[in-house]
C-alpha cells in the first residue's frame, strides 16, 4: 500500500503544479460604416476578408472583438476560425448587439456562465450610459479550463469615449473583480482610456497590464505612426487604449508574451486600431 502511495504522490504533485498558457487578443475591427480616407484603408469587404485571414493565422484561445455590427459578420469570423470556436454576444429574439463579441476555443475551455451587462447606472439593465451615448455592453464569462481545476472570468467590452462613461465602466470592472477575490479575472478591452488618463487610476492597483509587465521597453516611442490609434495621440505607448489586463486571484499568473500586430494588406492597415495579444501562464501558488 505504501509503495502505491509513494508512486502516486509525485504524479499528484506534478498535476497540481501544472502550468497552463492562455493566448488572448483584443481587436477593434473598425466598423463597416465608418468613413475613413481611402488612401489609408481598403473598402470594408476587402478589409473584412483580410481580418478573417489575420485572425486565423494568429490562433488564440480568446478573441475580444469590438465594432462588429451584425450577427452575420460574427458567424463569418467564427466559421473561418474553425469548428472549435464559439462566439458570445448579446442577442434578444431577432435583436443582436455584437459590439463586443467574445470568441473562445470550446475544446480548451468549458463555458460555465455568461452575463451580458449593459454599462450604465441601471446595474446591468439596458442603458445609454452614465452620460447619454450609444449603449455599451460588457460580456462577463466564466470558464473552466478543461482537464484542470483552474477557473477564470473573462470580460470583453468596448467602452464609450465620454469621461463619465469611461469612469463608470472602469468602476464596474473594479466592482466585478472585488466580488470574488480568489477568482482569476482577465479583461480584454477597447477601453478608450490611456495609461495616464485620470480614469485609469481606478484599476491601476487592482489589475496588471500585460504590456507593462512584459515589454515596456520593447517598442520604441518613435514608431507612433505605426502603433498608435491616432485619435488618442501619436506616441506609443501613451496612445494605447486597447488593453489586456488581469487580476490573479489565488493563482500565480505572469505575462510571457505581448504583441502589437502591424499587419497590412497592400500597405494599408486592417483597422484604425492595432490588434494586441498576450500570453498568460497560470499555475498554483
Amino acid at each position: 500500500m505504501y509503495k502505491i502511495l509513494i508512486a502516486f504522490f509525485p504524479i499528484f504533485v506534478f498535476s497540481q503544479a501544472k502550468t497552463i498558457s492562455i493566448d488572448i487578443m483584443s481587436f477593434n475591427l473598425m466598423c463597416d460604416w465608418c468613413t475613413k480616407p481611402k488612401k489609408k484603408f481598403q473598402n470594408f469587404d476587402d478589409r473584412f476578408n483580410s481580418i478573417k485571414s489575420f485572425l486565423k493565422r494568429n490562433q488564440m484561445d480568446f478573441y475580444s472583438l469590438q465594432e462588429i455590427r451584425t450577427k452575420n459578420q460574427v458567424e463569418q469570423i467564427t466559421t473561418s476560425l474553425g469548428e472549435n470556436y464559439k462566439a458570445l454576444y448579446f442577442s434578444w429574439g431577432p435583436f443582436t448587439y455584437p459590439d463586443a463579441t467574445l470568441i473562445y476555443d470550446q475544446q480548451k475551455f468549458e463555458l460555465l456562465n455568461v452575463n451580458y451587462h449593459w454599462l450604465g447606472p441601471r446595474e446591468g439593465s439596458f442603458s445609454f450610459g452614465w452620460d447619454m451615448a450609444l449603449p455599451r455592453m460588457l460580456i462577463i464569462a466564466q470558464f473552466n479550463i478543461r482537464n484542470t481545476e483552474f477557473k477564470l472570468t473573462l470580460m470583453s467590452s468596448h467602452f464609450d469615449n465620454l469621461d463619465a462613461n469611461r469612469l463608470g465602466a472602469l468602476n464596474t470592472i473594479k466592482e466585478i473583480r472585488q466580488r470574488d477575490q480568489k477568482q482569476l479575472v482577465i479583461a480584454a478591452l477597447d477601453s478608450n482610456t490611456r495609461f495616464y488618463d485620470e480614469e485609469y487610476k481606478v484599476i491601476h492597483n487592482i489589475f496588471t497590464n500585460t504590456f507593462y509587465e512584459f515589454s515596456p521597453k520593447t517598442y520604441s516611442t518613435d514608431l507612433g505612426k505605426d502603433l498608435c490609434y491616432h485619435h488618442k495621440g501619436k506616441k506609443f505607448p501613451k496612445c494605447m487604449v486597447d488593453h489586456i489586463i488581469y487580476s490573479p486571484g489565488n493563482l500565480f499568473v505572469s505575462t510571457t508574451n505581448w504583441v502589437i500586430h502591424k499587419d497590412r494588406k497592400e500597405d494599408k492597415f486592417l483597422s484604425d486600431h492595432r490588434p494586441v495579444s498576450a500570453r498568460l501562464e497560470i499555475k498554483r501558488k
